[in-house]
């Protein structure tokens, strides 16, 4: 299942080319899962890709190291970066990727707790393949077990460097703050709907 919010219908394939990062550009990323169970080979567990065989990026979950990111380049190759945060499931998780040409640098916020930024040597290698939502588009196999709401791409940075923590942590409990309200009423209706049916069921 893939919802654009909690509340929202299904999103369409992403164009890739207007998602890949850019030579000399910044990159920023936003997507939130909850997953139902997580593939114990953590590679399978896509949220967001536009990954094929050597190219392109992803975001996925390891049951064990969290959520990871796959960034291909010209020098390191397929390039793995864990954080170590994120592999819980039945619960929503928030992440963000962002992406600083200057420092050559990633760094990955998980319900707006930033982790240790990563060092990219190379540049970024584009895939040819469409950008998917909860699925790999080069492996069918590699898919989210789950729900996947929010996902974007900017080739910007929302705020300065120097305030991007302080915007993720915002972001992050707005869009939790949403997913936990719509559970709310989801349980909410549920009740209602089976009172309703006890009530006809007397009469």
């Amino acid at each position: 299942e893939v919802v654009e919010d909690p509340a929202a219908a299904q999103v369409q394939p992403f164009a890739s080319s207007h998602l890949d990062p850019q030579p000399g550009e910044p990159w920023f990323l936003e997507v939130m899962y909850k997953a139902d169970a997580l593939h114990p080979q953590g590679y399978r567990n896509t949220v967001f890709s536009s990954h094929g065989s050597g190219t392109g990026w992803e975001v996925r979950v390891d049951p064990r190291r969290g959520v990871e990111l796959v960034w291909t380049t010209t020098a390191g190759g397929h390039n793995e970066y864990c954080c170590g945060l994120g592999h819980e499931t039945g619960v929503w998780t928030h992440v963000v990727v962002a992406f600083d040409p200057e420092r050559s640098q990633h760094v990955i916020y998980v319900n707006g707790v930033a982790t240790a930024p990563h060092s990219v040597s190379g540049a970024f290698v584009p895939s040819e393949k469409e950008t998917l939502v909860g699925l790999n588009p080069a492996w069918s196999d590699r898919y989210l077990q789950g729900c996947v709401a929010y996902p974007g791409v900017r080739r910007e940075l929302p705020v300065a460097t120097d305030r991007l923590l302080e915007h993720v942590q915002a972001l992050a409990a707005e869009r939790l703050a949403a997913a936990s309200a719509f559970a709310d009423e989801l349980d909410s209706g549920a009740g209602t709907e089976d009172e309703d049916e006890d009530e006809d069921e007397d009469e």
